[in-house]
């Protein structure tokens, strides 16, 4: 199975409005300040001191000139001003103006001294940055300053909503790939909802519209769709690449608030006001840093505030004027289920009435930064996050049949359905050094936590009653999939870089390590539905359905994937120039997973399938340590060596994490977690009961349609995602700060996840991993979370 995605984009960026343009992809968290020192002839100056000076927060760096004379900063926090000076014995100082750099470019600025025989005062000379002419740009990205953020128009103020500004992303997917093959950054950390259930759109509580980050706190913001850099892993669609805000030696806070409600919502193009449902949505928020030790020691803080309360949203709803969109179920049926519900079992379900969903977040930043000295600096930086949101379904089937699966949905009661909490809590930290004048060293550690748990107002079987008409029925109690529920998420990183020169070549080694735990408890209708055909037999205790899943003797805590895995990676880069205009990036990068076999079903091994040739099946298999190789090649050329007219471009591999919800069903399904009751006749539907803690565990004859156990298993040679990326860009300055640029970009996936039910009639004689066997297909039947 193949696939091919061409992309075209044509860009134009103006320089003036501020960072907004294609960006370089040169560092993770930070730029690159590097250049020549030379004589008046242009002769190199060995060993002159460099001195680069952040003025908003003390960071300094010192270096000595090659015997050619070049120097380079790797590690300078993104930002500024700076200023560099350089000096050397018998030649007049020299200090650059001041310059700012941006997250990933490589900022060249080159210094030519004047002879002198006593020291005189220090000269001056101009400095440009423009980060849209770094020669470290090779794929297509975009690139945004904190400015640029704050001037686009987004109504959540969620962070991810700038993805859109790319010309390859479309949604969240960027350049056709799934969007759940994204990674998301920040400070070198990953930020993502490892996990990846659908819902989340790939970031921590996204089920709650969480945001991972508070835009107060982003300083630059990064899409990188084909960066060349071996030290950019985790993904074969994009990368979204973030740095925040630091302190500094002067005080800044801001506040802010936004409000919106159903009064400013203005009228259709026709000038019709149309009547809309009243709600609120509330954001206020702050920012403040400054110093807590001048030139030393700084921190910054922020938050954002969200009071969320809208009414509930759906095409089904029973109306105050009676039944106008066919929900076939009329007010007074409803009115008689809660009643019944209220005093004869004791709790109350709610109405039928469309509720006002609340979904609050509170989303707090906070960062210390600390010159430990000269060429070496520490940051540590965390987040907290809570969101809640209520779930509610009104729903109906027009097809009803009397099976298993069924049962669920129907027209949900207000103060039934779930309530879906998140709690985000994030720390990392960064130290960058200079070490013997010659290793430029970035180490990057971070650890976070994600609990997401759907929790019952109700903790009741899911109750149905039938509708006024054939296939709709009123829903009282705990919803079917959030009986239990619970996902939590541990993870876990180390960053190693190291960047030092041989002759004219810059090289960095580095290791990526990632180490996550799973604990996902998925147990649906494990506290048990009941069905009944009247309120009269809801009244009277008379079901005639009920439904339950139940744990095994083999595994009496049901169907819980719980399994860590352990990633590590190495890299290896060179970065040339053969010539003065053009700049060569070469690199190596292997990413190695490791994960535990799931448990070994002794029944499956013994079944013959006709779809895999006659062979059974080994749930305990599981393919681990198969190295993902990702090698790459990027180029930037100055055609006209004034960098108004450039080609860049770059070929390789990139390899990401999967949807772990989709391994994760391999630990919870391999036949033997849970076994299925479901009595549907009137001589074993047992008797029937609403404490939770009493659910019936068999029919009342003993007997019980069970239903087939969900099994999911891996093919022996399953690997992570991969794709190959070509990239091609011209970038062409047209004159009054604008600059012009078109990119070219293919992408063909090497690893791809194919989904196969074996157990259907009709399915192949073989499996495809025999027809290609590069592929990569985890069996997954239907039922399964993703």
């Amino acid at each position: 199975m193949n696939r091919y995605i061409w992309s075209v984009g044509l860009l134009l960026a103006v320089a003036p409005f501020g960072n907004l343009g294609t960006a370089a992809a040169q560092g993770v968290t930070t730029a690159a300040v590097t250049g020549r020192i030379s004589d008046e002839s242009g002769a190199p100056v060995a060993l002159a001191e460099v001195l680069l000076i952040n003025a908003s927060t003390g960071e300094r760096h010192s270096v000595r000139a090659r015997d050619d004379g070049t120097y380079s900063f790797e590690h300078t926090s993104v930002g500024g001003p700076y200023s560099l000076t350089a000096r050397a014995l018998g030649f007049e100082p020299k200090t650059s103006t001041a310059f700012s750099v941006a997250l990933g470019q490589r900022f060249v600025l080159d210094l030519a001294l004047k002879r002198a025989a006593v020291q005189v005062s220090g000269i001056t000379v101009s400095a440009e940055s423009d980060p849209l002419t770094s020669p470290s740009r090779t794929g297509a990205s975009t690139f945004l300053s904190d400015r640029a953020i704050h001037r686009l128009p987004t109504l959540n103020r969620s962070f991810t909503d700038f993805m859109s500004t790319a010309p390859q992303i479309v949604g969240r997917s960027v350049a056709g790939q799934n969007d759940r093959f994204n990674n998301i950054q920040i400070d070198g950390g990953s930020n993502n909802d490892i996990f990846n259930l659908g819902s989340t759109n790939g970031t921590p509580g996204g089920s709650m519209n969480a945001r991972p980050l508070n835009i107060e706190a982003v300083k630059e913001y990064q899409i990188q769709i084909a960066p060349f850099d071996v030290r950019q892993g985790g993904f074969v669609g994009g990368l979204v690449n973030a740095v925040t805000k630091s302190g500094e030696n002067v005080f800044h806070g801001s506040a802010f608030g936004y409000f919106q409600n159903q009064r400013y919502v203005g009228r259709d193009t026709a000038g019709i006001k149309a009547p809309v449902a009243k709600y609120d949505q509330e954001q206020y928020g702050f920012s403040i840093g400054g110093p807590i030790i001048q030139d030393r020691l700084h921190f910054f803080a922020s938050g954002d505030f969200r009071h969320d309360a809208r009414p509930f949203a759906s095409s089904v709803q029973l109306g105050s004027s009676g039944d106008t969109t066919g929900v076939g179920i009329t007010a007074a049926r409803f009115d008689s289920v809660r009643n019944i519900l209220k005093t004869t079992y004791g709790f109350d379900p709610g109405g039928f009435d469309a509720p006002t969903i609340p979904n609050p977040e509170t989303n707090l930043f906070g960062k210390l930064s600390y010159e430990l000295g000269t060429n070496s600096h520490v940051e540590v930086s965390g987040t907290y996050v809570n969101a809640d949101r209520v779930v509610l379904g009104h729903s109906y089937r027009t097809n009803y049949t009397s099976s298993s699966s069924n049962l669920r949905d129907g027209y949900i009661l207000s103060n039934s359905g779930y309530d879906f909490t998140d709690h985000t809590r994030t720390v990392r930290g960064k130290w960058t050094a200079l070490i013997a004048n010659r290793y430029s060293n970035e180490m990057i550690l971070g650890y976070s936590t994600i609990s997401d748990v759907r929790a019952l107002p109700n903790r009741v079987p899911l109750i149905l009653v039938s509708g006024n008409s054939t296939g709709s029925y009123v829903a009282a109690g705990a919803e079917r999939f959030s009986q239990a529920n619970t996902l939590d998420q541990r993870v876990i990183e180390f960053t190693d870089n190291v960047t030092f020169t041989r002759g004219q070549h810059q090289l960095t080694v580095g290791t990526h390590n990632e180490f996550f735990h799973f604990r996902n408890v998925f147990f649906p209708a494990s506290i048990g539905i009941w069905n009944f055909a009247s309120p009269d037999s809801l009244r009277l205790g008379l079901p005639n359905q009920f439904f339950r899943a139940l744990p095994t003797t083999q595994r009496p805590d049901g169907p819980i994937a719980d399994f860590n895995v352990k990633q590590f990676g190495f890299y290896a880069e060179d970065r040339f120039s053969p010539a003065h205009n053009l700049t060569l990036t070469t690199g190596l990068r292997i990413d190695i997973p490791y994960q535990p076999s799931p448990t070994f079903n002794p029944t499956l091994d013994t079944i013959a399938f006709p779809a895999l040739g006659g062979k059974g099946v080994n749930t305990g298999s599981f393919p681990t340590g198969n190295i993902l190789w990702s090698p790459r090649i990027g180029f930037n050329y100055d055609v006209t060596g004034d960098r108004q007219t450039v080609v860049r471009g770059g070929v390789g591999i990139f390899s990401g994490r999967p949807p772990y919800v989709w391994l994760s069903n391999a630990y919870g399904n391999t036949g033997q977690e849970q076994q299925t009751i479901y009595c549907n006749t009137g001589a074993t539907v047992p008797l029937f009961t609403m404490d939770p803690n009493s659910q019936p565990t068999s029919c009342l004859s003993g007997a019980a349609s069970a239903g087939r156990p969900s099994v999911v298993y891996f093919d022996s040679d399953f690997k992570f995602p991969q794709a190959l990326k070509v990239a091609i860009g011209a970038d062409q300055q047209l004159g009054w700060g604008v600059l012009g640029t078109i990119d070219f970009l293919y992408t063909k996936s090497i690893n791809q996840f194919f989904l196969q039910d074996v157990n259907l009639p009709g399915s192949p004689a073989g499996p495809y991993m025999a027809q290609s066997p590069r592929l990569s297909p985890p069996r997954l039947p239907w039922s399964q979370r993703a």
